[in-house]
């Protein structure tokens, strides 16, 4: 059987995620039209912004602990309070059948929140 690949990661690469990983997409686009060498005026006109506007943006971008940010809005590495629990929890031994009883779900949703909830807590490690 092949290892657990969280659905966010499939067909993800690690070139280029840490340093623009966490903008919107907009944030993005004007950040490489900058690059390219255009001033804010014109990026401005292509969004139908001010170039104030598009400076206030890429200064914002360059902040620091700008974090990385998934589809899920959480940043990188932060844990939902129910991955903090079922991973409190199974640290103190208790099954995931008994968790599933108590939230409801099944024994393999639990284990599979368990899996992404390591993996997410490991790549922050």
């Amino acid at each position: 059987m092949s290892e657990f690949v969280p659905r966010s990661e499939v067909g993800r690469s690690e070139v280029g995620r840490s340093e623009v990983g966490g903008l919107r997409p907009v944030e993005r686009r004007m950040r490489r039209l900058a690059s390219q060498g255009l001033d804010a005026a014109e990026i401005g006109s292509r969004f139908k912004r001010s170039a104030e506007h598009v400076e206030r943006v890429l200064e914002l971008t360059r902040l620091p602990g700008r974090r990385n940010v998934g589809s899920d809005g959480l940043a990188e590495g932060r844990l939902r309070p129910l991955e903090r629990r079922l991973l409190r929890w199974q640290a103190e031994g208790v099954a995931p059948e008994v968790l599933a009883d108590q939230f409801r779900r099944s024994p393999d949703h639990i284990r599979r929140v368990l899996v992404l909830a390591d993996d997410r807590r490991a790549r922050t490690a």
